[in-house]
């Protein structure tokens, strides 16, 4: 009689476990998508481009990119620009 009542208390405990973890997972899983703006992604790819052998010509693509995204007013474009 003891040993069913603490087989099913683990029972209990390991299934609730296991219905937070898959919650949490599923919740992480449908974080909603970000669109981002074509021409901020060309800048991003080309800044990753110059960014180690030309810095200058990196920092020109950045500020022209930081442009675009303050006057669309798209803060995901300007933490892209500034990573």
């Amino acid at each position: 009689m003891i040993a069913s009542k603490t087989i099913k208390k683990h029972y209990i405990k390991s299934l609730t476990f296991l219905v937070l973890i898959l919650c949490s997972v599923l919740s992480f899983g449908f974080q909603p998508t970000v669109k981002l703006n074509p021409q901020l992604k060309l800048y991003d790819s080309l800044v990753s481009r110059y960014r180690y052998f030309k810095p200058d010509t990196a920092l020109y693509f950045v500020n022209r990119g930081l442009e675009l995204a303050n006057r669309l007013n798209d803060d995901n474009g300007k933490a892209m620009m500034l990573n």
